[in-house]
């Protein structure tokens, strides 16, 4: 039907991946307080990772957005050890259940290296309050 109509589709950019995944994220229900932080936190890293021609060039929108959830995932676990949820370490498995998005995690550890390099240090877990 789209072809008929010349309808052409975008392909989900780096934000599109960044709301799905923390939306899906487990932590979500548990604190709601982290909400707000994981999903801006994400999105500052995907927005400086657009300026870096390495980061864009190499990797698809949903490893970078991945990648980008997961060093906030360690900035959590760094700063409130103890208000790590026991499944957020479990959420590729969540992510590729309910999405169906599968990555390399190769892939995926490389990314985490150069968004740490544009973004050596995460704000503070009160920052978005």
């Amino acid at each position: 039907i789209l072809k008929a109509l010349e309808w052409y589709m975008n392909p989900p950019t780096l934000h599109q991946f960044a709301f799905m995944f923390c939306k899906i994220h487990s932590s979500r229900e548990m604190y709601t307080d982290l909400e707000s932080y994981i999903h801006e936190t994400t999105r500052y890293q995907i927005e400086l990772a657009i300026f870096v021609p390495q980061i864009l060039a190499k990797f698809k929108p949903s490893v970078i957005a991945y990648a980008a959830l997961k060093n906030v995932e360690e900035k959590i676990a760094a700063d409130k050890p103890h208000i790590v949820p026991a499944d957020m370490k479990q959420s590729y498995e969540a992510l590729t259940s309910h999405t169906g998005v599968i990555m390399d995690p190769t892939a995926v550890a490389r990314c985490k290296a150069l968004l740490k390099g544009v973004c050596p240090e995460l704000p503070d877990l009160g920052f978005f309050h």
